[in-house]
């Protein structure tokens, strides 16, 4: 029987911790060409059934969900916190083959019962700037 090795994923050392994050802080940008592939590849993960979205050859609105990870990288020391809420608002469909731009601003941090929470809004837009899914996301930094 083979032993398993926990591996940790440690933030860049030049991150600065949560007391120096500002609100109103923006990030990105982050530029994305949506692909068949991409669509292929997470309708895959999906539990229901996802292919329904390449049929119509369009991105699920949360294939994007987690850019908020190298969205704030290198802007916050990431820990393996609490996501509090994380909505999504999906305003028009992303086809495949579609270039978009994502960035985000932080719009809040806090704390509550000993624990520092951000809160980042970003949006994904298409190559004319519409804005095509917009996600709100609070974590907690641990």
């Amino acid at each position: 029987m083979g032993t398993e090795t926990a591996h940790v994923i440690a933030p860049p050392a030049d991150s600065p911790p949560w007391d120096e994050l500002i609100v109103g802080l923006r990030v990105g940008p982050l530029v994305h060409t949506i692909s068949g592939e991409m669509v292929r590849d997470f309708c895959a993960a999906m539990p229901a059934d996802g292919a329904v979205y390449e049929k119509q050859g369009v991105m699920p609105p949360t294939l994007l969900a987690t850019d908020y990870i190298p969205l704030l990288r290198g802007h916050l020391e990431l820990g393996w916190g609490l996501m509090s809420r994380h909505t999504i608002k999906s305003m028009r469909a992303v086809a495949i083959g579609d270039t978009v731009t994502v960035t985000g601003e932080i719009i809040d941090k806090f704390e509550r019962k000993g624990r520092h929470y951000w809160t980042l809004r970003y949006d994904v837009r298409n190559a004319s700037g519409g804005v095509c899914v917009e996600y709100l996301v609070t974590c907690s930094v641990d």
